[in-house]
């Protein structure tokens, strides 16, 4: 895998449920590559409290668990939400003050900023 130059310009967050969800699905070699890539461009975020109003915002028009990615997303101040579940955020993309995007849209954004 080639990585951008100006990746490192770059903090990417993933809270520690998502990479429970993640790596569950993967087999263990698959896992570790994971990790090799994670561990250098990222930040695990283990324990994380978003305020309460804010959760509740994103409750009014998404499903609890992507009301709390939402609400983690604006409360860590992201530019864009990366996921792959794209659908679930895309139809509100509106009403968020950070983009959603797919794996290969955050790969063209990186791409241009290199």
């Amino acid at each position: 895998m080639v990585l951008p130059n100006s990746l490192s310009a770059y903090r990417i967050r993933i809270v520690r449920a998502i990479v429970d969800e993640v790596t569950s699905k993967l087999s263990p070699e698959q896992a570790k590559e994971f990790f090799a890539v994670v561990n250098l461009v990222t930040v695990i975020d283990e324990n994380w409290v978003i305020p309460f109003e804010l959760g509740e915002k994103y409750l009014s028009f998404l499903k609890k668990g992507d009301a709390a990615i939402a609400a983690y997303t604006e409360f860590v101040g992201a530019k864009a939400l990366v996921s792959e579940n794209r659908r679930h955020f895309y139809q509100y993309r509106d009403k968020f003050p950070f983009a959603v995007w797919d794996a290969a849209a955050c790969l063209k954004e990186l791409k241009k900023a290199s």
